[in-house]
């Protein structure tokens, strides 16, 4: 009993920091939205997946000199917004939510390391860094599936998972490594 009162603050902590990515999509919801350009291929990836046509790179990119041009890297971020595309009815606003609801666990697992470094003081920093990093970034990063914007909020808990490695828990290089992929 002890241990959950312990770790509410934290819980809420994280709830309150990752709020105005949820005031966010409820928002959008209500604004029709026509991916264009590198978004709208990025939609056509989302639908591929799962298919004969899954896609195996990431978009091609304006890397290197026509005609040797080259891909961005990974087709991750198509394959975990993909699921979340479908449950909104393969809608664009399918992509904003599977954005959101990605980088709301990239968060919360931010304050999550943070509580697992310094207990509640370290969970409640962690939360605020958190709050910090989506005022900073801004809600329309964050609810975009571009490629550029897409891997912000996992770079921020890839560092703050390697820190904790550092820091001697040894349970943690499996999140390093599912983050830096």
């Amino acid at each position: 009993m002890i241990d959950l009162i312990r770790r509410r603050p934290v819980r809420v902590g994280a709830a309150v920091a990752v709020v105005p990515l949820v005031v966010a999509l409820v928002a959008l919801s209500w604004r029709p939205w026509s991916p264009v350009l590198d978004l709208a291929m990025t939609e056509f990836r989302i639908r591929d997946v799962g298919g004969r046509y899954t896609p195996r790179i990431g978009l091609p990119g304006r890397i290197g000199t026509f005609p040797d041009q080259g891909s961005h890297p990974g087709p991750w971020s198509f394959y975990l917004v993909a699921p979340f595309y479908r449950l909104a009815g393969s809608t664009a606003w399918g992509m904003q939510f599977g954005s959101v609801v990605i980088n709301s666990v990239a968060f919360v697992g931010v304050v999550l390391v943070g509580r697992r470094i310094g207990g509640t003081i370290g969970g409640l920093t962690m939360a605020a860094v958190a709050a910090v990093a989506i005022r900073g970034l801004g809600l329309d990063v964050l609810t975009h599936p571009w490629n550029p914007y897409f891997p912000l909020a996992l770079w921020l808990l890839l560092l703050v998972a390697a820190w904790a490695v550092l820091a001697g828990d040894h349970r943690l290089p499996v999140l390093v490594g599912v983050c830096g992929y």
